[in-house]
């Protein structure tokens, strides 16, 4: 689940890390490979919010974007 607002480190089975290394793993190679992604809300764990990551080709932006209004319509 996402942290509290605030949290300067995070606790992940590799030990503590800061938030921001923690979560740049998660969104850093995306965006260097100029490929689109989204990330809708998905569950709440421990009342935390999960999301699930929708990661598509290169320039598939609009077929991104489909996959999760179609997710998204599922999920709720």
């Amino acid at each position: 689940p996402a942290p509290p607002l605030g949290t300067e480190e995070v606790e992940l089975e590799s030990g503590k890390k800061s938030h921001r290394e923690a979560f740049i793993t998660l969104t850093l190679p995306f965006s260097l490979l100029g490929v689109p992604t989204l990330t809708l809300p998905f569950a709440r764990v421990e009342g935390m919010p999960v999301g699930l990551q929708v990661v598509g080709p290169y320039a598939e932006d609009g077929r991104v974007l489909a996959i999760g209004g179609w997710l998204e319509a599922r999920l709720k």
